[in-house]
């Protein structure tokens, strides 16, 4: 799998060729996570977010892609927090960064602009969802959700 393939290397590039970016979605993560807070971090990674979640949270659940995960890990009232990439351009191109790891075989399950993204959440049914942008080079966006009772 890509992913695992390029662990050894990722934080090299989120400290050096996106680190706008990633400074920008750590500093939103942290606003968004309060003390009383139990979270479920999906997409972790190499646990970039993780520490900045795990220091301000009661409780933390970190995973990475496994989609089943998602039906029965997160308890009533926890927190999701979704971060991803924009790998869409404005005007719906894939991104040449996209492009890139995708030729170097990553397997993006979707494609997303902003604006896409934003929209995912409310098509397949989930209307209170909080989505904020980390603006860069290569941007990305978080989106956070309370599971309800």
């Amino acid at each position: 799998m890509f992913w695992d393939r390029v662990a050894g290397v990722y934080d090299l590039f989120v400290n050096g060729i996106n680190r706008k970016t990633h400074q920008a979605l750590r500093r939103i993560v942290a606003d968004l996570i309060g003390p009383d807070d139990r979270v479920l971090e999906c997409a972790c990674g190499t646990g970039l977010l993780t520490k900045v979640i795990a220091e301000k949270c009661q409780a933390l659940t970190a995973t990475d892609f496994a989609p089943k995960m998602l039906n029965r890990v997160c308890r009533d009232g926890g927190m999701l927090s979704i971060p991803t990439y924009m790998n869409k351009e404005k005007t719906g191109k894939t991104s040449s960064f996209a492009s890139a790891v995708g030729r170097a075989g990553a397997n993006f399950k979707r494609q997303f602009t902003a604006g896409s993204y934003r929209q995912f959440f409310p098509d397949a049914g989930y209307k209170d969802v909080r989505i904020t942008l980390a603006d860069g080079r290569i941007p990305c966006a978080v989106a956070v959700m309370m599971k309800k009772t």
